[in-house]
């Protein structure tokens, strides 16, 4: 899906499904033998912040390689990235 996208269209994908669920990744569970609480959904909510933290270097490597190839073709998994 990414090379497909553009970045800001995958930035918005992704703040309108973390804005149906921001409850979901903030849920918290009490270990009842401890009684201290974790979140829920761990690697998810791992995956949500990487997600986040990273977002502005998705684009970076194919911005970079058509700055330096610019008349070139490129293929990437059969996807045509001009």
């Amino acid at each position: 899906m990414l090379p497909q996208t553009g970045k800001e269209s995958f930035e918005g994908a992704f703040a309108e499904k973390i804005g149906q669920w921001p409850n979901f990744l903030k849920e918290h569970t009490v270990d009842k033998c401890r009684g201290k609480s974790y979140y829920a959904h761990k690697r998810l909510r791992s995956a949500y912040l990487s997600l986040k933290c990273n977002m502005l270097y998705f684009r970076t490597w194919l911005t970079l390689l058509r700055r330096l190839y610019p008349i070139a073709i490129i293929f990437w998994k059969g996807n045509l990235l001009v």
